[in-house]
């Protein structure tokens, strides 16, 4: 509750500094519009944290639709920090190319618990850099289709002074590698603030994984009197491959001319080959963490979304999710989040806002989070 009330003073802040700031740093200028939003939010992985979020809107050609990008910059009070750029353009006088593409790198300090041993909790450094990426040509109106690329490389600094902590000796560094194809087909009257239409995407790719430099265990890591040289008892080393299947389907139903209903449904499946714990929660509804996990995972959200003034929203949101095909030890029952938040028109001419939500659900660990970002969650 402590952290919780600190977001909002901050939160109050920050959003002083985004009103005060508007006139001189979101300006229209050769076609682009460029705004400045700043904001606090809280998750486990950067505990309280800042946010900087420059945001550019514009058009690459004449009669092209509206193309973002976002350059993100989080700082967490534990050290933690995120670098990140997103991108979404359409190229042409009609619009007949839709190219995304985001890079993302993480710095993290984790603490890990020694789950084969006895030993203390350590605090290892966990480095991430990923990169998406999407170019795909429009087959008929609002639909494009096209080739989809990531790539991700998470590395672990093990410190020496943790090397009886079994648990972090095991961890492997892991590199993915997946290319598929994806289809996007967007009919909502606006990107940045839709209140009327639907949207889908879906991707399916083939994933190559591969996990090293993680501690092939032995009974003596386990028994010190034990000699070495033995059958290896538990290893998490090793190549991955299976198809990976994400669909994000969103519908818009307008209530009045201020208020919105918004509804959205995702799934993530993997196949038989890929690991019990890759599809988390987070990824297929709003308000959760990394804490529940399964091979696969289904969710869906509905907000509803008000618009106070011109420049003044609120949101009241929930959402459930659950977990598919879990270890024996694992939870595969429903969990459920809700939440509110506010919002903030940056760019009229745009409809772009930022967004500041807090949320709660029933996990059993992290309940209360706070996101802030440009545009709305969906």
């Amino acid at each position: 509750m402590k952290k919780l009330l600190l977001a909002g003073l901050i939160a109050s802040v920050c959003s002083g500094a985004v009103v005060a700031a508007e006139d001189t740093e979101s300006k229209k200028e050769e076609g682009v519009r460029f705004t400045v939003p700043v904001g606090p939010f809280y998750d486990p992985i950067f505990d309280l944290a800042g946010s900087v979020i420059p945001t550019f809107l514009y058009e690459t050609t004449e009669g092209a639709e509206t193309s973002q990008t976002s350059l993100y910059g989080i700082y967490g009070t534990n050290g933690n920090y995120v670098i990140k750029a997103n991108s979404n353009n359409y190229f042409g006088s009609d619009s007949e190319w839709l190219v995304f593409g985001d890079l993302t790198y993480t710095y993290a300090k984790l603490d890990v618990m020694d789950f084969l041993g006895p030993n203390p909790t350590v605090e290892a450094e966990q480095t991430s850099l990923q990169f998406e990426f999407a170019p795909q040509y429009k087959i008929f109106e609002n639909t494009y289709v096209g080739p989809s690329f990531f790539y991700a490389n998470t590395e672990f600094e093990r410190p020496t002074m943790a090397a009886d902590n079994l648990t972090l000796q095991v961890i492997p560094d892991k590199k993915i590698m997946a290319y598929g194809a994806q289809i996007t087909s967007d009919f909502r009257n606006n990107k940045q603030t839709p209140t009327d239409g639907f949207y889908f995407k879906g991707f399916a790719r083939n994933v190559e994984a591969e996990s090293t430099n993680g501690l092939d265990a032995e009974m003596c890591h386990f028994n010190p009197l034990a000699p070495c040289g033995g059958p290896i008892l538990f290893t998490l080393n090793g190549t991955d491959e299976y198809l990976n299947i994400n669909t994000d389907a969103r519908y818009y139903m307008p209530v009045t001319d201020s208020t919105t209903v918004a509804l959205r449904q995702r799934v993530e499946w993997n196949g038989d080959d890929a690991p019990e714990t890759i599809a988390e929660l987070n990824r297929v509804a709003n308000g959760f963490t990394m804490e529940i996990a399964g091979r696969s995972a289904v969710g869906a959200d509905v907000e509803v979304r008000t618009w106070i003034t011109d420049k003044i929203g609120v949101v009241g949101m929930a959402g459930v999710a659950k977990a598919v095909d879990v270890l024996d030890t694992g939870d595969d029952s429903a969990h459920f989040s809700f939440g509110g938040g506010l919002r903030y028109m940056l760019v009229p001419e745009d409809k772009l806002s930022m967004r500041l939500d807090v949320t709660y659900n029933d996990q059993e660990e992290d309940n209360i989070l706070v996101f802030f970002n440009v545009g709305e969650n969906f």
